[in-house]
């Protein structure tokens, strides 16, 4: 799409999101990334969590040069921490009912 996003009419930017939404989870679920996420956390077995503002403009993967899926963004601080890989999320230590996610 040649012209800026943000001056399409509404529906061509529903489309247009939902398309790098599309592209983003093929890239994240593939084999080579999935690979490379396993060999980094192998290579370095910590946690990674980081306070993000809201709007989430820093792409930390990017910045940081891990892969997609290493580093759990927190985007406000009463939120719920992510389910990191090999962990199980229990609700119950979070003051939520085990149903209510």
């Amino acid at each position: 799409m040649t012209t800026a996003i943000h001056t399409r009419p509404i529906n061509e930017r529903i489309d247009w999101l939902m398309e790098v939404s599309r592209k983003h989870s093929a890239s994240f679920c593939s084999p080579d990334n999935y690979l490379s996420r396993q060999r980094y956390l192998a290579e370095h077995d910590t946690l990674i969590i980081a306070m993000k503002c809201m709007d989430g403009r820093i792409h930390l993967p990017y910045a940081t040069q891990t892969p997609l899926g290493v580093i759990h963004p927190f985007r406000e601080p009463g939120s719920v921490p992510p389910n990191p890989p090999g962990r199980r999320h229990h609700p119950e230590q979070h003051g939520q009912r085990p149903d209510s996610r």
